[in-house]
């Protein structure tokens, strides 16, 4: 999940500015462990410097969601600050979050990402006002419940703040493929692409 957020967020980086485009940032799973905290006892500066040197990347002010990928019982969630359409937008892959603790989630992680950003002098937004949405999504049937981390990488890419396009078993089987692709090939891999190919064939 760590390589595909630098992947995603790359990618987003220079996005076109059209009606229709999205500006997207998503936060490492090692940043978001870090917002997993009570808010009497969590201190905004253990992630102040690394939220100062996103910001400073990424301007954070014109950014449109936020995605805060989280492992929660070895099973990925994703919650999506939606600026656009003031939302929070919350995936369960596997589908059984009751209310309350999809809420208790939402208010550890959100509530600490807002007061964070408010400590960092990014901005002062309130996060927590927004309306709670669980948009449709599918679920990795039985035999591929472990692949909810790849789900939560489709969601993020085929999530435009309102509909999140059809994805079926097929896709996420082609997907976990370009990720790796994308991996291998990355300007950021100090690997040799080809060397890695050449390797791969040899065992």
């Amino acid at each position: 999940m760590g390589i595909f957020v630098q992947l995603f967020n790359l990618e987003y980086l220079d996005v076109a500015e059209t009606r229709f485009s999205r500006k997207k940032l998503c936060f490492s799973p090692f940043f978001v462990d870090k917002l997993y905290a009570a808010s009497g006892v969590f201190d905004p500066a253990c992630v102040e410097g690394e939220l100062t040197r996103i910001n400073g990347e990424y301007d954070m002010v014109k950014t449109d969601m936020f995605f805060l990928p989280y492992c929660f019982n070895d099973h990925w969630i994703l919650i999506c600050i939606n600026q656009l359409f003031k939302e929070i937008n919350f995936f369960d892959t596997m589908h059984n979050f009751d209310i309350e603790c999809r809420d208790k989630l939402i208010d550890k992680l959100v509530g600490n990402f807002q007061k964070s950003c408010f400590e960092a002098h990014i901005f002062n937004r309130d996060f927590l006002s927004y309306d709670r949405v669980c948009p449709s999504s599918p679920k990795p049937t039985v035999h591929r419940k472990y692949d909810s981390g790849i789900y939560i990488m489709l969601f993020m890419e085929n999530f435009d703040g309102r509909v999140l396009k059809t994805i079926d078993p097929t896709v996420a089987t082609q997907f976990r493929k370009l990720i790796a692709f994308k991996s291998i090939t990355c300007p950021l891999n100090s690997v040799d692409a080809e060397t890695v190919a050449y390797e791969a064939l040899q065992s």
